[in-house]
């Protein structure tokens, strides 16, 4: 299933942010919150995708024909204004990305998506 997610995101050209794992989880936070998102898998690396809601939906879409099955993508909730993904679920918090706005968060098994909307 995993697979087909990423031959989605390859056909539309989106580029992923990669983590790691010590304790399964993907990291995400700024100075006010820290938030552990589960990665479906363990220790580990991880690749992460921002995409806005309209991809999503296609994606869906695909999903609803068979393209993967919904239920292996789990919603985690959402962010909101700035917050930063970070490089490692653990340790020093070195932050890979900052994002700005309103995400939705999805993930199946080493791999989370943002959802911009």
């Amino acid at each position: 299933m995993r697979k087909k997610v990423l031959e989605f995101m390859k056909e539309n050209k989106i580029r992923s942010n990669k983590t790691t794992s010590d304790c399964g989880m993907v990291k995400f936070g700024n100075d006010g919150f820290t938030i552990s998102i589960p990665n479906g898998y363990g220790d580990g690396s991880n690749l992460v995708y921002v995409v806005d809601l309209r991809l999503f939906q296609e994606m869906k879409n695909k999903l609803k024909s068979g393209y993967i099955e919904q239920k292996e993508l789990f919603s985690f909730g959402s962010l909101h204004k700035k917050f930063n993904l970070y490089k490692n679920d653990c340790g020093p918090e070195e932050i890979l990305k900052t994002l700005e706005g309103d995400y939705f968060i999805y993930g199946m098994e080493r791999l989370i998506i943002l959802v911009r909307y």
